[in-house]
């Protein structure tokens, strides 16, 4: 697209940003429509896609499916993966993704959006692949999901990268396409707005006793605590909760199931003989929850664990698949906006330790308050916005 066109858009109100994510997993969604909402209040429409649509049905079926089958039930085969590839410093790597840059680079000049953003690293690559091979030249911006650098990040060219506090020099000292420190901002991950709305506990737990029948007559007092690990609902979910449950019948348990069936319906089994255990399936109500607890044990996804600590909830973290989450529950650790725990008697202990000693549970509230009050997706589409406008 040459300089007159890229105008021509701007000016006759054609506003349209193409929002490219990935189908495996939610966290990446979930960081698309933060963004939106947030460029909606600029005046811009987005529209969100998933990436893998440029790509086979085949390729789609594999990448989503494999994603999930090795998340859930191959944690150390997908780690061993991710350390294969961030070993990798040959431009091959994620090669096959860049043969989909002209199908990519044509449907955003067929939809005629003003720019693209990418908040996965495969689309990233599609269109650096664009610029390069057919001048492509609407501007793009990448957005971490993740607390670190991700594998074939170092390969991309975007007019702008949003990143977590504290990763920009690890962007730039990785880069190997002249990255500038005037094309990184450290906005942090964006997340929806309502988890930066305050709402008392007392009042989430009245809300939720009027929609979950299980979690009626939970009184003020009573510690809360939520596990979970995603959309995936992966990780030993099923030995935490009902070990936690048995062992501390003063406490409810809550348990995120996600997507996976079979979890929630094990759960419900154990449910019968555990009156404190609470199994969810897909739920909308993930704000309202963090709201009225008093802990989460949660693998550290990026947005999970950026969801929570922005409702300031106190995180309990387990490192099931290794790689970009481990250097996720660096960065939190390192902050003291989480604990972490090597194993379940580890979890159990240090969970049961923190619902019975409130000064930890509100310091580390008050850290993240400090690293996770400024609105991300706000920060990231005034950003956009400026650039356009210029």
């Amino acid at each position: 697209m040459g300089k007159g066109m890229y105008n021509e858009i701007m000016n006759d109100g054609r506003k349209k940003i193409l929002i490219l994510t990935l189908s495996a997993g939610g966290g990446h969604n979930s960081a698309a429509g933060a963004v939106k909402d947030a460029l909606k209040q600029k005046g811009f429409s987005c529209e969100i896609k998933n990436s893998l649509d440029f790509t086979s049905s085949v390729k789609k079926f594999i990448v989503t499916n494999g994603h999930v089958l090795m998340y859930r039930h191959l944690p150390k085969l997908y780690a061993l993966g991710y350390k294969i590839q961030d070993s990798l410093s040959s431009e091959d790597l994620y090669a096959d993704y860049r043969r989909f840059a002209r199908q990519a680079s044509a449907y955003v000049l067929a939809g005629g959006f003003c720019a693209v953003i990418c908040v996965h690293i495969f689309p990233a690559i599609m269109l650096t692949e664009a610029k390069k091979k057919f001048s492509f030249r609407v501007p793009v911006f990448f957005i971490s999901t993740d607390y670190t650098s991700s594998p074939g990040a170092d390969r991309t060219k975007a007019d702008r990268y949003y990143v977590p506090e504290g990763c920009g020099k690890e962007f730039l000292a990785r880069s190997k396409t002249g990255l500038t420190c005037d094309r990184i901002e450290e906005t942090g991950i964006p997340v929806n707005a309502v988890f930066y709305q305050h709402l008392p506990k007392e009042e989430a737990r009245q809300r939720l006793s009027g929609i979950c029948s299980e979690f009626s007559g939970t009184r003020a007092e009573d510690p809360v605590v939520l596990i979970g690990a995603g959309s995936m609902g992966c990780g030993p979910l099923k030995e935490i909760a009902i070990r936690l449950a048995s062992e501390q019948p003063g406490i409810r348990v809550v348990v995120f199931c996600g997507k996976n069936g079979k979890l929630k319906s094990r759960l419900d089994q154990a449910g019968k003989d555990l009156p404190n255990l609470i199994p969810l399936g897909f739920t909308k109500e993930v704000p309202l929850w963090m709201r009225a607890a008093d802990l989460m044990i949660t693998k550290p996804g990026g947005l999970t664990t950026t969801e929570a600590a922005t409702a300031g909830l106190p995180l309990l973290l387990f490192d099931e698949v290794p790689g970009l989450e481990t250097h996720n529950m660096a960065w939190l650790v390192r902050r003291g906006c989480a604990m972490k725990a090597k194993n379940i008697p580890g979890i159990i202990r240090t969970a049961v330790m923190l619902v019975n000693t409130k000064k930890y549970l509100a310091g580390i509230t008050a850290r993240q308050k400090k690293h996770f009050s400024k609105n991300s997706a706000e920060r990231i589409a005034g950003s956009i916005s400026s650039f356009l406008n210029h």
